[in-house]
């Protein structure tokens, strides 16, 4: 159930805040990885980070999205920043909406599976399930398969008809 999946989302968080003064640059020495501040760092492409707990020294990993997070009063207020030469904004706001569908669904009722929450909108789904699969197309079944890539080999014979790993054969070698 959620409730349990956040508690042990909470207890990580609270294991994790012990380490966070740990050198980022030590990190990059110990995975063997070449870094400099502000060049992003390989093991972290996407940060949320929590503005009271977190240090802005974040921003220094140079991800590719960052989710900042803070608390007001009873409210928790968010930010979105993003890499603009890697993401386009569309994306990104659809990211949003799926984050806060997760959010809506998560609120309505903490003893469900993390499974069962819906992330797509009921016009995202109709979209995927209806609009993109609606691949119905006229054809010719009158003719056998046969004639049909007979009458390709005879208007585009040295096409490829058939790829494998690093073979092709055209249709008129089919």
């Amino acid at each position: 159930p959620l409730r349990q999946f956040l508690s042990e989302i909470r207890q990580t968080v609270i294991e994790a805040v012990s380490h966070q003064n740990f050198p980022i640059g030590v990190l990059a020495d110990l995975l063997g990885s070449k870094w400099s501040p502000g060049e992003g760092f390989p093991l972290f492409d996407v940060v949320v980070s929590l503005k009271n707990i977190h240090h802005h020294s974040l921003q220094q990993l140079a991800p590719s999205i960052m989710f900042t997070f803070e608390q007001d009063g009873w409210e928790i207020k968010g930010t979105l920043s993003y890499n603009t030469g890697r993401y386009r904004a569309t994306t990104v706001e659809g990211l949003v909406r799926q984050y806060l569908l997760l959010l809506e669904g998560a609120l309505a009722d903490l003893d469900k599976a993390v499974s069962t929450v819906d992330l797509l909108s009921d016009e995202e789904r109709r979209q995927i399930l209806v609009t993109f699969n609606n691949t119905a197309a006229d054809f010719p079944w009158t003719n056998g398969v046969h004639e049909l890539v007979d009458r390709q080999a005879e208007s585009v014979p040295n096409t490829d008809a058939v790829f494998y790993k690093e073979q092709h054969l055209s249709y008129v070698a089919l």
